[in-house]
């Protein structure tokens, strides 16, 4: 894969990771204020949902590598952590970005 083509995927796979969290934090939200307790429960469903789909895109191997570095890197559970855990990934995923955009030309 050329770096353009690399950094265009893993600027797409940031976007959906992002938007992805953002609905993760709206239904974490939902499940704590809705008023009835169908739509706490529907709303905690999706977070996991969510949580579930933001741990496989993480696992792509070219955001993967960015993520892991010599840290562990625990996806147990991974549904309970994903509002501590998630800000971070996707800081190092912006550093990957600019590490790669900064050398595309070598």
């Amino acid at each position: 894969m050329s770096k353009e083509k690399e950094i265009l995927e893993i600027e797409r796979i940031k976007s959906v990771l992002e938007h992805h969290f953002e609905r993760y934090m709206s239904y974490k939200y939902d499940s704590k204020t809705a008023s009835r307790k169908k739509d706490r429960e529907r709303a905690s469903d999706q977070m996991i949902t969510l949580a579930d789909y933001l741990q496989k895109t993480l696992y792509n191997p070219l955001i993967s590598s960015a993520i892991i570095d010599e840290n562990q890197f625990q996806f147990e559970d991974f549904w309970k952590y994903v509002e501590s855990d998630m800000p971070s990934y996707l800081i190092k995923i912006d550093s990957l970005l600019e590490n790669l955009k900064s050398n595309k030309n070598d």
